[in-house]
């Protein structure tokens, strides 16, 4: 049912070119993740780490011609998800454009999406902060797509200037005003993992290598 992990990166390579060139910054190279890296101590911290091994999953019941239900917390996974699938999947972005994943609380709608899935795809990493408590509900079906990655750990001030550039619209002009208020909002530490994986093309491959392994079971 799934296309074949080769075939479309280079596609994700195009998508994470476009999301560069759209205003999203350079991160400080401490603050990028390298699936392939293995960084020092100084870099690390205990609670710096994704999950190591993929859960498995039975094979979804679509007997009756249903689709596979899916659900992926950010636009960014989301857009990754939708590589790797086809016209047998239903997927559905809980994040809306311009949101901040930190601070998201899911609506109702997200709920019955959550309820309805086969399978939910989160970056993890603490990166969905406020949606931690509804998606425990979930935690049977739900694959952090970071799994099997080595994550830097980091502190102090970190502005949620990646999330405003990256998961907004490509209209940076309208958005302007309100991006700059809402940085100034959410300025705040960080301790521990670095949620911002995207940045690395290597840890995208490793999503999509990940969400195809998990499909594929489904």
């Amino acid at each position: 049912m799934m296309p074949k992990v080769s075939q479309i990166l280079l596609s994700l390579l195009l998508f994470i070119a476009l999301s560069a060139a759209c205003g999203a910054p350079t991160p400080a190279a401490t603050d990028t993740p390298n699936a392939t890296a293995q960084p020092s101590d100084e870099h690390t911290h205990e609670d710096a780490a994704a999950p190591t091994e993929l859960p498995s999953f039975e094979a979804a019941d679509l007997s009756d011609g249903g689709k596979l239900q899916v659900v992926a917390t950010t636009n960014i996974l989301a857009d990754v998800v939708a590589q790797v699938t086809d016209d047998n999947v239903d997927l559905y972005g809980m994040l809306p454009v311009g949101a901040d994943p930190h601070s998201y609380q899911p609506t109702p709608q997200d709920l019955r999406a959550l309820t309805d899935a086969d399978v939910v795809f989160v970056n993890g990493l603490g990166l969905e902060e406020a949606m931690a408590l509804a998606l425990e509900d979930f935690a049977a079906k739900t694959v952090v797509v970071n799994t099997g990655i080595e994550a830097i750990a980091f502190g102090g001030e970190h502005a949620h200037e990646e999330e405003a550039h990256s998961e907004e619209s490509h209209d940076e002009a309208s958005h302007a005003e309100d991006e700059h208020a809402e940085e100034a909002d959410h300025d705040h530490a960080h301790e521990g993992a670095d949620p911002h994986t995207w940045f690395s093309v290597h840890v995208v491959e490793t999503w999509t290598h990940n969400i195809a392994h998990v499909l594929s079971d489904l």
